[in-house]
């Protein structure tokens, strides 16, 4: 049994300005392109979300690093005694 029933008896032909309103060479030959080529070969700043995370991930490290590092720099407190 078919899924799907296809019927081309009510589509109408397009005319020639309905055509060439639908001809991009130049769109298809980029998005060609941009779906062969590797992603490891494309710079991080030309991939907007890319470039984006990784950003992310450097901040969030930065803030981790300097939180650590307040961390060991922090002087230990003193013992004192409870009198009472």
């Amino acid at each position: 049994m078919r899924r799907y029933k296809l019927d081309n008896k009510k589509a109408q032909p397009l005319n020639e300005e309905e055509m060439l309103r639908h001809k991009d060479f130049k769109k298809v030959l980029t998005n060609y392109q941009k779906a062969t080529r590797p992603l490891y070969l494309m710079p991080l700043y030309r991939n907007p979300r890319t470039f984006l995370a990784v950003l992310l991930v450097l901040v969030i490290l930065l803030l981790l690093w300097q939180a650590v590092e307040e961390e060991r720099e922090a002087p230990a407190p003193t013992p004192t005694e409870q009198v009472d």
